[in-house]
């Protein structure tokens, strides 16, 4: 087996709020290294520009441009397959019709996940102002009939971290709304940055009986990128065409 290298795009422009999340990526690559004998690598670059997190399509529309210019290094660089951490997917048509070796959304891939693991799913959300992007998101994705709710714990990304207690309570109080309420078979979290909540809100939800998948979605992203790069398959160039010469005007531009 060949090795595969993986690059994990951070679309968040670096503050303390994402540190525990940077560190979640960092433990995950030195453990994917060591159990694959070094055959697969994952490394983490952050935007260099855009906003300190992603809540809303404005702040997508900020980061696109330095997503990008990443992506573009990226397979100029020999990675195999690339991952976009944050589960509004932002960018991700236009980076996939930008390059062609895969790129995967978080958002995109955990509902996937979802829906053929479990059918009937609800997603985890950090903030009222993000359901609309989340629904408009997975309506695209066509799987608006799977969603069974989005309830909403009220903390913003950069706050996700200042207690981790705080944070399992709520989302694991909100799989159980899901679940007893919403008629939910499994949870997904709606932002990257709970990545290193799925521990704790499992053993809560099976304190009280409730087993169902809860599914990170960095990692279902991270899995099929490298499902795909193993595979050797990536975005329909029929679909998401190349991107043609063409004279355009902006105050950057992709090297």
């Amino acid at each position: 087996m060949r090795k595969i290298r993986i690059l994990n795009i951070v679309p968040d422009i670096y503050t303390e709020g994402i540190a525990v999340s940077v560190k979640d990526r960092q433990a995950l690559a030195a453990a994917l290294k060591e159990e694959t004998g070094g055959l697969v690598e994952l490394e983490s670059r952050i935007v260099e520009g855009g906003s300190e997190s992603i809540e809303c399509f404005y702040d997508s529309a900020l980061a696109a441009p330095y997503i990008l210019k990443l992506v573009q290094q990226g397979e100029k660089d020999g990675f195999d397959a690339i991952v976009l951490d944050c589960f509004l997917d932002p960018a991700l048509s236009e980076c996939r019709e930008l390059v062609r070796i895969p790129v995967m959304g978080a958002c995109q891939s955990s509902c996937s996940l979802a829906a053929r693991m479990a059918g009937r799913f609800s997603v985890i959300g950090i903030l009222d102002n993000a359901d609309r992007c989340i629904r408009e998101n997975i309506r695209c994705y066509c799987f608006e009939r799977q969603l069974a709710s989005i309830p909403v714990i009220h903390m913003p990304v950069v706050e996700l971290h200042n207690s981790e207690e705080a944070l399992v309570d709520k989302a694991a109080a909100a799989a159980n709304q899901a679940v007893r309420q919403d008629g939910a078979r499994a949870v997904i979290f709606g932002c990257t940055c709970m990545s290193t909540a799925v521990d704790g809100v499992k053993r809560k939800l099976q304190e009280h009986g409730i087993d169902i998948p809860v599914i990170e979605p960095f990692r279902a992203a991270l899995y099929d990128a490298l499902s795909c790069a193993l595979m050797g398959v990536s975005q329909s160039k029929y679909a998401y065409w190349p991107v043609e010469e063409k004279t355009r005007k902006v105050d950057w531009e992709l090297t």
